[in-house]
């Protein structure tokens, strides 16, 4: 994930986002990538991408300096483009790979709905439902096979989740290991803090996300956490409510966050 400098717009209009599309395209076939689903939002973009190579950085670096020198060009600014380094996180565990697809193709939601999800044009979601011609660049078998078809992915990707309850957590003893990583893509794309107030923000999603875990998957992210006291810990859970009671979004993140490490979508081959 990429985002805006002080969370400014990435994309001014569709022309822009073409080029994105065109220059991600260079970046598959000279770098030996494999994107697997996107989204570009205003302000930042998604990517699930494969290296084979494991030449992440060389490809992306590649990628948002050029597209930066294109949007620096045609709308006569200068400056930095994108914020901090993009954000990049592995998915560990394979099974949970329907989660991610998922939840990238979800993010425009907040703007178009879940009923128009399939009508966002600016994602591979319409790509995968048939709606539109696959471009050469995007690998989309691979996903469509997790999901057990297409059919899958459609109803995973537009199931409603807006009850305010967490969804099943997986029982995979290893999967305490990837909730900061999940709590840290979420903050970097939704988190308005800084500095030091993000801290206190990903303790405080992180500590409300441990009390839907199982008890040995929350001891191993409170480890992580280094909060494996505990006098520290209580300290940190005090101040985590108080972040929480000040903050409602710390609520709604560990949500997502959830939906991000929980059981994995499952669907009929």
């Amino acid at each position: 994930m990429a985002r805006g400098v002080d969370r400014q717009p990435i994309f001014v209009d569709d022309h822009d986002r073409l080029e994105f599309g065109r220059l991600l395209g260079v970046a598959v076939r000279h770098h030996g990538i494999e994107v697997h689903a996107y989204c570009l939002m205003t302000n930042h973009v998604h990517l699930f991408v494969r290296c084979p190579s494991a030449n992440l950085s060389d490809a992306m670096q590649w990628l948002f300096s050029l597209y930066a020198r294109f949007i620096n060009d045609r709308h006569e600014r200068v400056g930095h483009l994108f914020g901090d380094r993009f954000c990049s996180r592995a998915v560990a565990r394979e099974r949970y790979r329907t989660n991610v697809v998922r939840y990238i193709h979800r993010n425009p939601i907040d703007i178009v709905g879940a009923a128009s999800l399939e009508g966002y044009r600016w994602s591979s979601l319409r790509t995968y439902l048939g709606h539109r011609q696959r471009p050469d660049w995007l690998t989309i078998d691979d996903a469509i096979g997790w999901f057990g078809g297409v059919g899958g992915l459609r109803s995973a990707t537009l199931q409603s989740t807006a009850e305010p309850t967490p969804p099943p957590v997986s029982d995979d003893p290893h999967l305490g290991t990837g909730v900061l990583d999940a709590v840290d893509v979420v903050l970097a794309e939704r988190s308005t803090r800084a500095g030091g107030h993000r801290r206190s923000e990903r303790r405080a999603v992180a500590l409300a996300v441990c009390d839907s875990l199982p008890r040995d998957q929350a001891e191993a992210v409170i480890e992580q956490l280094g909060l494996s006291d505990a006098r520290q810990l209580s300290t940190a859970r005090w101040r985590a409510r108080a972040v929480a009671g000040a903050e409602p979004s710390v609520a709604s993140h560990a949500l997502i966050v959830l939906e991000l490490v929980s059981e994995p979508i499952r669907t009929a081959a």
